[in-house]
């Protein structure tokens, strides 16, 4: 449960203080501490704290030689300030994701800054908060440490997880429905004609795969296939790997070894998609004609600009920021609400890339 804000003496404070200082003029010298203290029968933490707050607003600052703080003349005051915790791996995913929420925010008056960690063994989630308001936080493949349940079981402030699940942790979620995008493109994919529709995985580790691989399967059984397993594939990327490469590799090695007959593949992230293309392409495989291509593109805007262009799924990504925003916003009236989770509809765009199968497939 998240400490309510309204109940933090430092926050009440920083609030009350905000108003006054907005009506100052800049360059103004603001009360001493022990004014303030007397003022507000507030403690010496408390207002130490009200004040960092405020400073690092840009509200207030001390001029060198002095020993006041005075009012500034140019600082950027928000109604909410939100950490943006992700890893620190360049990721497009996680880039448009992240920019959504943003964009979202602005229209609240909120502003962000960001905490990247290197993995989740060191990753304090109370300092990456800081004195923030709320948190938006991008998890790994890793598996979560014992410090960081605990921490995510009992945050300090109101912590949305986007992109992931975890069993047992109770949180805000807001994640695209993969289940359904792998269900849409086996879908189309059986109403060409094709069965024997490959599934590439970067990993299954995370919640996203897991449940593409889950819709994938439901599909392809209501197709009536069995036997799934040799046309699923996991190429196991570890975390922090670079997933275009690793996957390249594992698939032209899985062609090499001769594969098995398939007449479609669905790509379950960008990565994988680029990676199918060039092991296609290299085993002298023609898109649509050989094998037709199709990926989750749940979040990239490239894929009409393939050549040829892609069949995949797409998210309304300005709804997922409004759809974090708003979770926030629910955390921030009612810390002890039940936590809810948003699942972000896919929609099909049919190109290029699909057709119906040859008769012997590959």
């Amino acid at each position: 449960m998240s400490v309510p804000l309204a109940s933090t003496k430092h926050y009440r404070l920083a609030q009350a203080m905000r108003q006054e200082l907005r009506r100052m003029a800049p360059g103004q010298q603001i009360q001493t501490l022990q004014s303030l203290k007397a003022r507000f029968g507030a403690s010496q933490a408390t207002v130490d704290r009200a004040i960092t707050r405020l400073r690092r607003e840009g509200l207030i600052y001390r001029p060198a030689g002095e020993k006041r703080l005075v009012v500034a003349e140019v600082c950027d005051p928000a109604a909410k300030r939100v950490t943006l915790i992700r890893p620190d791996w360049p990721s497009q995913v996680t880039d448009e994701i992240l920019r959504a929420v943003v964009i979202a925010g602005r229209a609240h008056d909120w502003a962000f800054e960001y905490a990247h960690y290197r993995s989740h063994q060191g990753l304090d989630l109370a300092r990456a908060i800081g004195e923030n308001d709320a948190a938006v936080l991008v998890t790994t493949n890793e598996p979560l440490p014992p410090h960081l349940l605990a921490a995510l079981r009992r945050p300090r402030r109101p912590v949305v997880l986007v992109q992931d699940q975890y069993p047992g942790l109770s949180l805000p979620t807001v994640l695209t429905d993969d289940r359904r995008v792998a269900e849409i493109v086996v879908e189309h994919l059986g109403a060409l004609g094709h069965r024997r529709i490959l599934l590439v995985l970067p990993t299954q580790t995370t919640a996203p795969m897991r449940e593409m691989a889950a819709g994938w399967r439901a599909a392809m059984q209501r197709l009536g296939q069995d036997n799934l397993d040799e046309l699923l594939l996991d190429a196991a990327v570890p975390p922090f790997e670079y997933s275009l490469t690793w996957t390249y590799e594992y698939l032209k090695r899985w062609m090499q070894r001769g594969g098995v007959p398939f007449t479609a593949a669905l790509g379950g992230t960008g990565e994988v998609i680029m990676a199918l293309s060039r092991v296609l392409r290299e085993s002298k495989l023609r898109v649509p004609e050989d094998v037709s291509l199709a990926g989750s593109a749940v979040i990239i805007e490239w894929a009409p600009f393939l050549n040829p262009p892609l069949t995949g799924c797409s998210v309304d990504m300005a709804g997922y920021g409004r759809a974090v925003v708003q979770m926030l916003e629910d955390r921030f009236g009612n810390p002890s609400a039940p936590a809810r989770e948003i699942r972000i509809e896919p929609t099909l765009h049919v190109r290029e890339t699909t057709a119906p199968p040859k008769e012997n497939g590959v």
